[in-house]
């Protein structure tokens, strides 16, 4: 579909669907897997280019910016690209720790932008308001995390058990048990059985 209509965001999803989740084979080189994430974070990112709609590219998107934000991460933005470090003498070449952490915020700041754009993209999904309210958690910004879920609830398509439980569970996060608990003890007496095997299992677990 990419070789013959470089416009179908179906085909550049799928490009890079597959070198996401391609494990390489044995002995690869890291230059080799620096290759695939990069192929597939310039697919999702054409596909959202062509069909700023496209829900599935946001959600791998966020993921991947995320995980280069991770202080544990090897990997770092180098422009628009992913370089994947190898010694601490090459990341020492590159500006050192100092370098490591801007670019480490420069990709938290553009998870953060994708997890918005998810939200207006689709504002009544539940998961595009959790990928941004878990990539302000990340960034250590928790009370900015509970503000993303509260907004959510105010939109009647999303004011459910299933995004109620996640305020729960940011609650935790941000060390406040007696509001968490609270909260619990309100959605376990106002919702049927029902209700509750409605809402997807990790969700449930989750709270």
């Amino acid at each position: 579909l990419v070789a013959s209509d470089s416009l179908v965001a179906e085909g550049w999803y799928g490009l890079a669907d597959a070198y996401f989740h391609d494990p390489g084979s044995p002995g690869d080189s890291i230059r080799s897997y620096q290759r695939r994430l990069n192929r597939s974070i310039y697919g999702f990112r054409r596909a959202i280019e062509i069909d700023s709609t496209f829900h599935l590219a946001y959600s791998h998107l966020v993921q991947q910016y995320q995980g280069l934000s991770n202080p544990q991460t090897q990997g770092m933005l180098d422009g628009d690209s992913v370089l994947i470090f190898e010694s601490r003498a090459q990341l020492d070449a590159m500006g050192g720790l100092a370098e490591f952490e801007r670019r480490r915020n420069r990709a938290r700041d553009i998870g953060l932008e994708m997890a918005r754009g998810w939200v207006r993209a689709d504002p009544d999904a539940p998961t595009s308001h959790f990928a941004l309210a878990n990539g302000f958690f990340a960034a250590g910004q928790v009370d900015s995390a509970l503000a993303v879920i509260d907004r959510a609830l105010r939109r009647p398509e999303l004011d459910a058990p299933g995004m109620r439980l996640q305020r729960v569970t940011f609650r935790l996060l941000a060390d406040q048990p007696i509001e968490a608990y609270t909260e619990l003890q309100e959605i376990l007496a106002s919702t049927s059985p029902a209700e509750f095997r409605r809402i997807p299992a990790n969700e449930r677990i989750t709270a």
